[in-house]
């Protein structure tokens, strides 16, 4: 097996301990001795429903409940040097590091805590949620906030086991690793655990259990927290669809005091409760303005899983942009789109606006403030998106425009262009915007054949394919339009609820029409039709690229180096995590190090052609035939 990847440059220059010999007080809990975040006792919960935990913000001290046999298959020296903990370099700190990260034994001064948050899940509000597999060690010197994923049963549980299985597990590793080194702001990975146990799930949820080994990630906020937008929605009164309310709803003094220890402790030049809701607006905007710059779809955006920091968390079934597609959604069970690539700004808003909306009830924030926070919104992502673009096409500032970005877009739709290999073919134009048919030719080889876009339409009508019979449903929906309390008799439910799931279906049943015409039209166009087509439909994109690379003055050599800068040289595409899982699953991890190992490098054009790179130097075009049909789990 290889050895584990260097430590980075990058890494921090304080003191560093081996885990063998930390101090008696490395990790702290100040969240848990402030009044203004009540702790309860925290017995694991009953293998039922959600039991609801009043009064409570943390539950504290949750039991270690220890995997046999941990491994540690990876680290990350970037992120173990800003905890202050060295590398691993004997058999027996890989031992003591194994043991702690798995959730076998406490690092000194830890704590184990489990947060209690609620959330709005797919747009609808679930009531109470918490750290459900989430363990909080505590925080390490500099305030960087330790958790555990995986470790585990806590009282969030509710039915579920507190485990995850390799697979899951190496996503998320490898996915904060790399979205770090991009520049994305995001929580950190320390360390990737296996054990020998094993545990029964369905990957698919079709009724075919397998399985799979067990594995612990710990997680890192670095000089943040792992707080939540759903942490405030603990206080949330009844939800008028879903009837559920949070465990302490309208409890002002509570979610007070809550937002005062929010606020003091990492939003110190925060003035008002205005102000904090207008820096979560800039935080998200910017996020999700890094998010779309570098082709990346979170896949499960629930109030839940949005950092009050504007962090990427909760790495559950994302993706990243391949034949490029607007409604890009790498999650399986997402049948609606909700949370696909184009809405991922609108639903930041939308998140937002619950958010104030909790704080408006419990008499934290004024009744104004939305249009702020909109506004504040839209010109941050603007502002993001706009210089994002400028620096991936290698434009000086001020060149350019958003239509540009927007155009470029619409035409690597229209192409099914590969996201991340069309940048890397536009630096040879950036160089010589005079050749305009070199360029042509290397933009061909990034878009897809017409048998891979139709393969992938299939995975998408998987996706999209509609819950009732469409006739059936076309009726509902008239008698929803005409006389919607009929339909809330009918069904005992709000009328609301039942005619917002009727419009979810509708929208189903509208995306699977398209996919399927879409399917029909490549299944039927030859190779050499396509790519004619798709020359064409560059041609007039790159006449305005061509312009603005010419009003922008810039040389080639400063444009391709500004472009090497800003676009990566690959992204973790799920084809390629699924390599490394199968390999993993053997038992072989090189894989996982070697991903690590480029992402150090992501931006650096000499170090991926200075050597063979395996799966990860393969560009789109050699991707195998299965990678069409893959889901993101």
């Amino acid at each position: 097996m290889s050895s584990t990847p260097a430590a980075s440059s990058h890494a921090s220059s304080g003191a560093s301990y081996s885990v063998l010999a930390l101090p008696p007080s490395f990790l702290s809990t100040p969240y848990l001795s402030d009044p203004r975040l009540p702790v309860t006792s925290a017995g694991l919960s009953p293998l039922s429903s959600v039991s609801p935990n009043p009064g409570a913000v943390f539950s504290a001290p949750v039991p270690l409940q220890p995997l046999p046999s941990p491994t540690l298959a990876s680290v990350d020296p970037r992120t173990l040097a800003l905890l202050s903990i060295s590398a691993p370099a004997s058999p027996a700190e890989r031992a003591a590091l194994a043991e702690a990260f798995a959730g076998n034994a406490l690092l000194p001064g830890s704590m184990p805590a489990a947060h209690c948050y609620a959330g709005h899940q797919f747009g609808s509000f679930s009531g109470q949620l918490g750290d459900g597999a989430n363990l909080n060690l505590g925080l390490a010197p500099g305030g960087h906030w330790l958790q555990l994923k995986g470790s585990g049963r806590t009282p969030y549980s509710r039915t579920a086991d507190g485990r995850k299985v390799l697979r899951s597990t190496i996503r998320e590793y490898l996915g904060s690793i790399f979205l770090d080194r991009a520049g994305v702001p995001t929580t950190l990975a320390a360390s990737l655990t296996v054990s020998t146990k094993r545990i029964t799930r369905d990957k698919f949820y079709s009724g075919q259990v397998s399985h799979e080994l067990c594995a612990v990630v710990s997680r890192v906020a670095k000089g943040a927290s792992f707080f939540r937008f759903g942490s405030f929605e603990i206080y949330k009164d009844t939800d008028p669809l879903t009837r559920r309310a949070g465990p302490n709803p309208l409890d002002a003094d509570m979610c007070r005091g809550f937002y005062d220890y929010i606020a003091e402790t990492y939003f110190p030049s925060v003035s008002s409760p205005l102000e904090f809701m207008l820096e979560q607006a800039r935080s998200t905007a910017r996020l999700f303005a890094a998010w779309d710059a570098i082709g990346f779809t979170h896949g499960v955006l629930n109030t839940d899983n949005m950092s009050l920091h504007g962090l990427t968390i909760d790495y559950g079934p994302y993706g990243f942009q391949e034949a490029f597609d607007f409604t890009h959604t790498p999650n399986g069970s997402d049948n609606t789109q909700r949370y696909c690539y184009e809405k991922q700004r609108e639903i930041g808003e939308w998140n937002l606006l619950k958010l104030a909306e909790v704080l408006r009830a419990n008499e934290v924030l004024g009744e104004a403030g939305d249009a702020e926070i909109k506004s504040a919104y839209a010109e941050a992502y603007d502002a993001a998106i706009l210089d994002a673009m400028r620096r991936k096409l290698g434009l000086a500032q001020g060149g350019g425009d958003r239509g540009l970005w927007d155009a470029l877009l619409t035409t690597m739709q229209a192409t099914h262009a590969d996201f991340t290999d069309t940048f890397l073919a536009l630096e040879t134009f950036a160089a010589n915007p005079d050749d305009m048919m070199a360029a042509l030719d290397e933009l061909a080889l990034v878009c897809s054949p017409p048998a891979s876009v139709a393969a992938s339409c299939e995975r998408k009508l998987k996706i999209t394919r509609p819950n009732m019979d469409p006739r059936q449903l076309m009726q509902l929906w008239e008698v929803a339009q005409s006389d919607p309390e009929k339909l809330a008799a009918h069904f005992g439910a709000p009328a609301a609820a039942i005619v917002a799931e009727l419009r979810g279906e509708m929208d189903k049943l509208e995306a699977y029409s398209k996919i399927a015409q879409l399917q029909d039209k490549f299944a039927n166009t030859e190779e050499e039709e396509k790519r004619d087509a798709d020359r064409a439909s560059w041609r007039v994109w790159m006449g305005r690229y061509k312009k603005a690379l010419e009003d922008g003055g810039s040389t080639g050599e400063e444009r391709v180096a500004l472009m090497q800068s800003a676009n990566p040289r690959f992204v973790p595409k799920n084809w390629q995590l699924q390599e490394i899982i199968d390999r993993a699953e053997r038992g072989d991890y090189d894989g996982v190090n070697e991903m690590v190992e480029a992402a150090d490098h992501v931006f650096d054009a000499g170090w991926w052609k200075g050597g063979e790179r395996g799966i990860l130097g393969k560009r789109q075009r050699e991707a195998p035939k299965s990678a069409d049909g893959l889901y993101n789990t």
